[in-house]
C-alpha cells in the first residue's frame, strides 16, 4: 500500500500581487524569511477553483489544486525576482491557502 506524504509549507508573511497581461493572469508572492525561497508565480486560470475560508479568526481564499512551480532557494541577486514573460513549468500541485489578518470590505 501506497501512503502519499504531505508537506504543509507556511510562510508567515509574504508580499501578494495579482498581475495581468493581455489575457494571462498571474499570483506573484514575496516571502520574507521563508526557508524554501524569496518569491514565487504562477498562473491563474479560468478553470482554477477558488474557495473562501475563515479560520483561527483569519479569513482567507484557498485555490483548489493549483499548479505552481516552488519557490527557488538560489542565493543570487536575481533570487528576489520573478518572470512575466515566461513563468516557471508548473510541476507541483496542491491547494494553497492564503489568510488574511482582517476580512476584507
Amino acid at each position: 500500500m501506497v501512503v502519499p506524504i504531505y508537506k504543509k509549507w507556511e510562510a508567515s508573511s509574504a508580499r501578494i500581487q495579482i498581475v495581468q497581461r493581455e489575457k494571462i493572469i498571474q499570483l506573484i508572492a514575496f516571502f520574507s524569511d521563508f526557508q524554501h525561497g524569496t518569491c514565487m508565480n504562477f498562473v491563474l486560470k479560468g478553470t482554477d477553483q477558488i474557495e473562501s475560508f475563515t479560520r483561527s479568526g483569519k479569513f482567507g481564499i484557498r485555490i483548489i489544486d493549483a499548479k505552481f512551480a516552488l519557490p527557488s532557494k538560489e542565493e543570487s541577486a536575481a533570487s528576489g525576482f520573478v518572470c512575466l514573460d515566461m513563468p516557471e513549468y508548473p510541476i507541483e500541485h496542491d491547494d494553497i491557502a492564503i489568510a488574511f489578518d482582517k476580512e476584507p470590505g
